[in-house]
């Protein structure tokens, strides 16, 4: 059977700016908590408070300051939580305020009516839906992919089970089964997985407050407002380990469908209920995790590590006649960030431009990407992270970022046809074809999806050389903002190839972050040593003839090969994110690059 198109590597950006709720929502119940921003506060005993950020828990570097487990969870966020991580100063205790459940050295953590999560609290389900614990619900309630999993709307405060908005409720109905078969168990053994624990802290607060495990610890009165663990609700989410949530059972999913659920991207739109009933393929735990450190190795093909000499990337066949039968989905990018595009570099982790970088670290915010578009094997995944370069200030320079995915990408070259990219080392590039792919708009301003087009590159004297010969205007406007430095070290130039129809083809609006790839062919067709040289920061025109002599540049990625690596592996060892910043520093140094002064046209008076 013969082969067609190209699986992709990367593709656009996802950004969903509201709080994510179940899609399925309007038929099923309403969220009524509101986020806002990734500020918070803690009160102190003083009456004051202690400013804080909403961070990923494995983030927060000041978790030892609680002296108790926090009383409830920031937001949920893909396959993790996030607290209220203290920043400011501390005050001096004064005496014990009763209902207060203390922060060391000072800050209060729970108000005796905050947090409680039951259903009358948190959710309302909608007319013709009950809120009841999945045993007692339908199979059917699970088993619709296309508008994701029913709602959660709360726990039961006796046995701490979830509970959902469900419509089949009929006794003679058959029942959802729950859990299921380990997806990635253990090597050796076969068996599932552990559940983890997000924090170090998880044990501490277990063994120093017990009842935190407990969903309701007073049940000689359960109508009281004390009866409620405020610290449940945390404890529940962050620590499964210690609290022993999954009990006998392990990494596993509950439900059948939580697969194709998290292919459609609902570990973020629906964190709440992904995050425990579906968490072996969300990544809470397992072989996804962020958590687990082992080797992909698949046919003895190893996708993890970069740096290792048997690590396989570059490596794409093409689409069979049948994949392209595959319904498109069609594009959900929205709101401020528009379109961008993105390069996966290894199972966990991807890059993109900086100017991208929006919106990921508020709260009730969240970026994802799409890999493997327009095949049966489509998967949306959350990032968790993002670290830009320290140089970046003004123009294209250092416009890179890279991106920490929720969870490992899963990998099978026989099944799936495609692998991570691989990164660029060779600062030299001569002048050569190189394949650009981009998902932004044509030359006729259309959308159409992702597309392969053949650009030039060329040397940076040889780009400064057209841009000198461009009007004035255009010079002043254009190129001065954005190339003060000139043509420096840190950035590569392409010209635009114009084909058939007599429209010359490059970089459009949309396809910033876009990649820029050197490649090789096989014999039977495929991509092979597809390797990304480039990142896709700006250009003079798309598809313009009067300017079909002018430039369009990127980030030479040779420049940051060794931040890049540095950044990915101690982000792979749990560092937080500021240690993994600081243990790069020798990197970063290495990485800032020089005016380029003989491109005197360009250069800022001050800049040489």
């Amino acid at each position: 059977m013969r082969r067609k198109l190209l699986i992709i590597l990367f593709a656009k950006f996802l950004v969903c700016l509201a709080n994510p709720v179940a899609q399925n929502d309007e038929e099923q119940g309403e969220e009524l908590e509101i986020l806002s921003y990734t500020s918070c506060q803690l009160p102190t005993r003083s009456n004051s408070y202690v400013e804080g950020i909403g961070k990923p828990i494995f983030d927060c570097d000041t978790l030892n300051r609680y002296k108790k487990p926090p009383c409830g969870v920031f937001q949920t966020h893909g396959a993790h939580v996030w607290v209220c991580c203290p920043t400011g100063s501390l005050e001096t205790p004064i005496d014990d305020y009763e209902g207060y459940d203390y922060y060391e050295e000072g800050v209060t953590q729970c108000h005796n009516d905050q947090h409680r999560i039951d259903s009358d609290s948190v959710y309302r389900c909608k007319d013709g839906f009950e809120c009841t614990v999945g045993r007692q619900c339908g199979a059917e309630d699970f088993s619709n992919i296309t508008n994701g999993p029913p709602t959660l709307c709360g726990y039961d405060v006796n046995t701490g089970e979830d509970k959902f908005c469900c419509k089949d409720l009929n006794p003679s109905t058959l029942k959802v089964s729950m859990p299921q078969s380990p997806l990635f168990p253990e090597t050796n053994s076969g068996a599932a997985r552990p559940c983890r624990d997000h924090s170090p802290e998880c044990p501490r607060w277990a063994e120093t407050k017990p009842d935190s495990c407990d969903p309701h610890p007073d049940l000689d009165d359960p109508d009281s407002i004390e009866a409620i663990n405020h610290s449940y609700e945390f404890m529940r989410e962050a620590c499964m380990e210690s609290c022993g949530r999954c009990q006998d059972k392990g990494c596993v999913d509950n439900f059948e469908s939580c697969p194709a659920w998290t292919l459609k991207g609902y570990c973020d739109k629906a964190p709440k209920f992904m995050l425990f009933n579906c968490r072996e393929s969300c990544g809470t735990c397992g072989f996804r995790s962020r958590f687990d450190t082992e080797l992909q190795v698949v046919n003895g093909k190893q996708y993890t590590d970069i740096k290792a000499d048997d690590f396989t990337c570059g490596e794409n066949f093409l689409k069979t006649e049948e994949w392209n039968e595959a319904p498109k989905t069609g594009s959900t990018d929205a709101g401020e960030i528009g379109l961008c595009s993105y390069t996966v570099i290894s199972d966990r982790f991807a890059l993109t431009a900086e100017h991208c970088n929006i919106g990921i670290h508020r709260k009730g915010q969240y970026r994802s990407v799409s890999i493997r578009d327009n095949t049966p094997y489509q998967e949306t995944i959350g990032v968790s992270r993002v670290w830009t370069h320290p140089g970046r200030a003004e123009g294209a320079y250092y416009d890179i970022a890279i991106m920490e995915l929720e969870r490992r990408i899963i990998y099978d070259y026989e099944k799936y046809g495609n692998s991570p990219s691989c990164i660029g080392k060779d600062k030299f590039i001569p002048n050569q074809r190189a394949l650009q792919q981009g998902a932004g708009l044509n030359e006729e301003d259309e959308l159409i999806g992702l597309q392969d087009v053949i650009v030039t590159i060329i040397q940076n004297d040889e780009c400064y050389a057209k841009i000198e010969s461009a009007p004035p205007k255009i010079i002043k406007n254009q190129f001065m903002q954005e190339l003060p430095e000139g043509i420096n070290d840190g950035m590569l130039c392409t010209l635009g190839i114009e084909n058939e129809d007599g429209i010359i083809q490059g970089p459009c609006q949309g396809d910033s972050g876009a990649p820029l790839f050197t490649q090789d062919i096989a014999e039977n067709g495929d991509r092979v040593n597809l390797t990304l040289v480039g990142i896709h920061s700006g250009a003079a025109s798309c598809g313009s003839k009067r300017k079909k002599d002018l430039p369009a540049w990127w980030v030479r990625v040779a420049t940051f090969y060794d931040w890049i690596t540095c950044i990915k592996e101690k982000a792979a060892q749990g560092k937080t994110y500021r240690n993994t910043e600081s243990g790069c520093s020798r990197q970063i140094r290495r990485s800032f690059v020089s005016p380029a002064c003989s491109h005197t046209k360009l250069l800022d008076t001050d800049k040489c």
